[in-house]
């Protein structure tokens, strides 16, 4: 197969490991959907084009493909829900952060 068309659908969770076996793929689009997880495709021999866009992949999943010659990733959906604060000058403030 030289070119998986998985885009526009509402596929979510993560993106299977095995996917990167698939040796002679040259074109992966998989944007506009709701997966969480992408493996390191980088080392697959033939791909040229990936594209994640509209989806909610972390930046940890996207750095290991950035050597992928036509990759698009860029907007990824929301991850976590934003969340204003007003802070009275004076007051103290403790922020923590969770893994999702």
């Amino acid at each position: 197969m030289l070119f998986l068309y998985l885009n526009d659908n509402q596929f979510k969770g993560p993106i299977p490991q095995q996917l990167s076996n698939m040796d002679v793929l040259k074109n992966l689009n998989i944007r506009n959907n709701r997966f969480t997880d992408l493996p390191d495709l980088s080392a697959m021999p033939s791909l040229e084009r990936l594209d994640v866009q509209g989806n909610r992949f972390t930046f940890e999943y996207l750095e290991s493909n950035i050597g992928i010659s036509t990759f698009m990733y860029s907007p990824q959906e929301s991850v976590a829900v934003a969340k204003d604060t007003t802070i009275t000058e004076g007051t103290s403030l403790s922020l923590s952060l969770r893994d999702y």
